[in-house]
């Protein structure tokens, strides 16, 4: 009886347990409904996260192998879920504040993570580590890497073609062979591919091993595998190309031959796993379950279920998080602030002409006002874009994907990074992008303009934008660009035109104080 006595309780208390878990889950979405239906449209609409609709059957699958072992424990609710809560709800709330989905994202995910702490305990969360380990897999994250893993596959894609007796030349993304050129794109990174295989070897460490060298083993075969596999299949397309005189691999050829590549791939990465697999020792699965359950029945015996507690625990939590979004909702409420005049600086050596018209300019389709100037100088000319923020807002953000340096569809980018030191005193380094548009090379030098400080790296625009809304800082925001198609001279002209300017003071110089018109979006002026 005793026994039975303390099962019943264990099932009891992880039916109350799990009842008040699902209606704290589901207060939590729908409180952070926005967040969440972001999640699930860039599921939708982006093929490198599209995998995240199948995390969450997963999570439930890998939780459903564990129902044996879980079965006995009895739910033992912790404030420190509460701690864990917290600590959640700050990082949304800088998502929120400084306009980074990912901290929106993530934030989310680890309150959800949070609420199982706070109502099941700490003995639920160890046997429960791994899935809630995977459900961060449904958090669309990565974009970060997908610049170097465009240098790594071009660089190593070059390597290989040399080695085949193939004359190429490397610009940035930009690969040269006879007969043709390829571009090492975002969609070329395989980030997407090395995303979908780091899931896919923690599903089958969880599923085959057991001893933690064959998990290390295979975990580092995972990441490493869609690496180099990436670069081979570039390496592939290239040499098709060539030895077929540009009749294969150069359309939709190329994208079946990586798919077919790719997918031959992870056939021998789950082979070399089933090769690798342990044995299932008979009967470890009861002794593990009794193991657990005599250990857990001591628990239960002396420390019973209060289900008050799980209750207060709830109420805390949903309370904490209610205050997390009611204060981001008082920052960040609509505000009715004037568009600015912005003139053409002017310059000491360099002319403004009115009447030229820009073959560029960036684009930043939530920017309330925008600017587009050429400035002419001994045969040279430079274009300066300006995209000016009022105040950021959702769709109305200085950094987001949706923002590029060039609104040519058919331009190339063949490469992004940072100058490695300023073109002026008192001006930072500009971040630098290397486009082909049109036949034509072109060089930008951009800067962002948040908080009243001028910076190229877009974690501290980030910073900068957060401090702003959250110390009633300066709310305003812009981008400046400038560019040169000079070719090989490019940066040697935009040194010269910057000489002597600083992109900050065109703002500041240039703002009219008595503005009354309020804010119109998408404002544009072709030729000053």
């Amino acid at each position: 009886m005793g026994l039975w006595n303390e099962r019943n309780e264990a099932r009891v208390g992880q039916r109350v347990a799990f009842t008040l878990w699902l209606l704290l889950a589901a207060a939590i979405l729908t409180v952070f409904a926005p967040t969440a239906a972001g999640i699930v449209q860039v599921w939708s609409n982006s093929e490198t996260y599209g995998h995240g609709f199948l995390i969450i059957p997963i999570v439930g699958f890998l939780v459903w192998r564990r129902r044996a072992r879980l079965a006995s424990v009895t739910p033992a609710p912790t404030l420190w879920g509460l701690a864990a809560m917290a600590g959640a709800g700050a990082l949304w709330f800088v998502g929120e504040m400084a306009e980074v989905n990912a901290l929106r994202h993530f934030g989310l995910a680890f309150m959800l993570q949070a609420t199982v702490l706070a109502v099941f305990g700490w003995r639920f969360v160890r046997m429960l580590l791994l899935p809630l380990l995977f459900f961060l897999f449904a958090v669309p994250f990565g974009e970060f890497l997908v610049p170097p893993l465009q240098d790594l596959t071009a660089h190593y894609t070059t390597l290989l073609v040399r080695w085949s007796g193939v004359p190429i030349y490397m610009d940035d993304w930009h690969l040269v062979i006879p007969g043709g050129a390829f571009l090492v794109a975002e969609a070329c990174s395989g980030v997407r591919y090395l995303i979908a295989c780091t899931a896919l070897g923690v599903l089958i460490c969880d599923l085959m091993f057991r001893k933690p060298w064959k998990v290390a083993a295979f975990m580092a075969l995972s990441v490493a595998v869609p690496i180099v596999a990436n670069v081979f299949r570039a390496y592939g397309i290239v040499m098709l190309a060539h030895l077929s005189d540009f009749e294969i691999a150069v359309g939709v050829d190329h994208l079946v031959y990586g798919w077919f590549f790719l997918t031959f791939v992870t056939v021998i990465l789950i082979l070399i796993a089933v090769k690798m697999q342990d044995p299932p020792e008979k009967g470890s699965e009861q002794a593990s379950t009794d193991a657990q359950h005599h250990a857990v029945s001591e628990h239960a015996s002396g420390a019973p279920l209060r289900y008050g507690k799980v209750s207060v625990i709830a109420l805390a939590f949903l309370a904490g998080t209610l205050a997390f979004k009611g204060y981001a909702g008082t920052l960040a409420a609509p505000q009715e602030i004037a568009a600015p005049e912005l003139a053409p600086p002017t310059l000491a050596s360099w002319q403004h002409d009115p009447d030229a018209v820009p073959d560029w300019r960036a684009d930043f389709p939530g920017a309330d006002l925008e600017r587009t100037w050429i400035y002419e100088k001994g045969g040279e000319a430079v274009t300066v874009y300006i995209a000016y923020y009022t105040h950021e807002r959702p769709g109305a953000e200085l950094i987001s994907y949706r923002n590029r340096m060039t609104d040519d569809d058919d331009a190339s980018t063949l490469g992004r990074g940072q100058a490695e030191a300023g073109v002026a005193e008192g001006v930072p380094a500009p971040g630098v992008t290397r486009l082909h548009e049109s036949g034509d090379s072109r060089v930008v030098w951009h800067w962002y303009w948040v908080n009243g400080r001028l910076t190229a790296d877009p974690v501290m625009a980030k910073v900068q934008a957060f401090l702003a809304k959250t110390l009633q800082g300066e709310p305003s925001a812009a981008v400046v660009a400038v560019s040169s198609n000079a070719g090989e001279d490019a940066e040697a002209v935009l040194s010269d035109f910057l000489s002597n300017a600083s992109p900050a003071a065109w703002l500041e110089g240039s703002r009219s104080e008595d503005a009354s018109e309020p804010a119109v979006a998408n404002v544009e002026e072709q030729g000053g």
